[in-house]
């Protein structure tokens, strides 16, 4: 008997941006069952049209009941749909019924290009029931197999269910907006290291409650099989991975929990003997499987899903133009109208495929179609905020830019803060050294330093030089006794970034001196707070 799996629709429920007491998990309603007809095509099931007899459903315990864990970035419709486990045909010409309205909708429309999206799986299995022995037709089956061949595939399918496995999924889609390729990257990796820790590190935490509070993520959320607890929050990464990495031990260990049906395997009837023999004696030679028409209507969704994931691109390149690098629009026109064309095309065959198999017939064979790639000048200006600004730049460095600006498509730093990590040491000329980067090149820009040194002696100020005393020398004055002293001083003079748009910060401190001898006087000079008191900010003047 020739088995295929088939995992089962998540019902679906979306988590607005909104705190709630309580959310309720929704649960697919799941008209199936052992013996039951199945249409591969269209995903439809039917009423059984095989005698299950209730000592033939044989249970058997999945060893350990075990939780895969599943947590990627999807990047386009089709990976979506799958992480939803929606047929794909019911998911875009309709019929999905599990799937959310907002779900269904970016499964239809495809995912937005100004947002990233994330899967957070976790399916667990416990039993299986499996139908043992050849099965035998019902009487109602045997009189529509003499009608005719069509109308018993349109009454029962050309499978039925011959094993299930009850368990449970947990499915949450995060959907993080306007998020650079970098930040995506980090968000994704913060998602894989927190899950099942028992404590989220600050620095991860802390990015999570940002994205929270500014309203930068939705998560939707699917679930089969009931558990006593549910998701504390509609917006809080850090907590719906808790509620995750929880699901499986609550849906397999609690009394009150209700597993579901987490996937069915069925077979085909023409593996059948007994089917054999009740197809000659309806004087009907074969009942052609529908395996191959459901093959036809994979490809015919893959290629729907590949033409809407490029048709979004270009429809988005070409109305938001500003959020795009200069392009050829009549030739991104010209594509666009290609691309729809075939997609309009593939819609055709697909619900010809669709009504064919409904009506108990085989979809017709089609011709090969080339989805084209999106011409390669089609490329989107990255993200112009701080945040993506310094992943793309600051690794590696020291400074850290708090304001940008985007200028003719362009982001550059306008102001940046520049901690001096070192700390300042009792041993003559001392290097505190950073630098600011991402600013346009050779622009004006202003300069401050803030520091605090303690000083205990007799003699000159430690003589403080900005930038190899190119710059400005910040302090030098007669002193005697101790102090500590709070450096904050602009340089006086216009400055300019170099050609690559940095701009070099070395601050020296030298040995205390008295008459130009240093053995006549004690001087002691050091940082306090480096971290938070040692810094330079540099402001475009433009």
């Amino acid at each position: 008997m020739k088995i295929l799996a088939l995992v089962i629709p998540l019902a679906t429920l979306v988590l607005a941006r909104a705190e709630a007491a309580e959310i309720n998990v929704a649960h697919l309603d799941q008209q199936l069952g052992l013996g039951y007809g199945f249409n591969p095509v269209i995903g439809n099931f039917h009423p059984p049209c095989i005698k299950v007899v209730a000592n033939q459903a044989d249970k058997t315990i999945v060893s350990d009941p075990k939780a895969v864990v599943d947590i990627k970035k999807i990047s386009s419709t089709t990976e979506f749909k799958k992480a939803l486990n929606v047929h794909v045909y019911a998911s875009v010409f309709g019929a999905a019924g599990q799937a959310s309205a907002e779900l269904s909708n970016i499964v239809a429309h495809g995912v937005s290009s100004n947002d990233s999206y994330f899967s957070i799986q976790v399916r667990v299995e416990g039993t299986r029931e499996v139908l043992s022995g050849d099965i035998e037709l019902t009487d109602s089956a045997i009189k529509a197999l003499k009608i005719s061949q069509a109308f018993f595939k349109s009454a029962c399918g050309d499978s039925y269910v011959a094993s299930l496995v009850s368990g449970g999924e947990f499915l949450a889609i995060v959907q993080l907006h306007n998020a650079s390729e970098e930040e995506s990257n980090k968000f994704l990796g913060q998602l894989k290291a927190s899950y099942g820790t028992a404590k989220i590190d600050a620095g991860t935490e802390s990015d999570f409650q940002t994205l929270s509070k500014t309203n930068r993520v939705d998560i939707h959320i699917a679930q089969t099989g009931h558990t006593t607890d549910h998701p504390s929050s509609l917006t809080d990464p850090e907590a719906l991975l808790r509620y995750a990495a929880e699901f499986a031990g609550k849906l397999v260990g609690e009394k009150d929990s209700i597993p579901s049906v987490s996937s069915a395997i069925y077979a085909n009837y023409s593996d059948s003997l007994n089917f054999k023999l009740a197809l000659h004696e309806a004087n009907i030679s074969k009942l052609s499987s529908q395996s191959n028409s459901a093959d036809i209507m994979e490809d015919l969704m893959q290629l729907y899903d590949a033409s809407t994931d490029r048709i979004a691109i270009v429809e988005n390149a070409l109305n938001f133009n500003e959020s795009y690098f200069d392009f050829d629009h009549d030739k991104a026109s010209e594509y666009l109208s290609k691309m729809k064309k075939v997609r309009s095309d593939v819609e055709k065959a697909a619900k010809s495929c669709a009504t064919a198999a409904a009506d108990g017939g085989d979809c017709a064979e089609q011709d090969t179609v080339a989805i084209a790639e999106v011409p390669a000048d089609i490329k989107r200006v990255p993200d112009c905020n701080v945040s993506a600004f310094a992943s793309m730049h600051a690794a590696g460095s020291d400074s850290a830019c708090t304001q940008v600006q985007r200028v003719d498509k362009n982001c550059y730093c306008t102001q940046c803060e520049a901690f001096l990590k070192s700390s300042y040491k009792r041993a003559s000329s001392q290097h505190l050294q950073s630098e600011c980067i991402g600013f346009a090149a050779n622009t004006l820009v202003t300069a401050r330093v803030h520091s605090k040194l303690s000083i205990a002696g007799t003699g000159i100020w430690p003589e403080v030089f900005f930038n190899g005393g190119k710059e400005a020398t910040i302090m030098n004055q007669h002193f005697s006794g101790s102090s500590d002293v709070d450096l904050d001083t602009g340089i006086d003079r216009a400055l300019k970034t170099t050609s690559k748009g940095s701009f070099p910060i070395d601050v020296t401190v030298n040995a205390c001196m008295q008459d130009g001898s240093p053995q006549q006087t004690t001087c002691k000079f050091e940082n306090i707070d480096p971290s938070e008191k040692s810094l330079v900010t540099v402001q475009s003047q433009n």
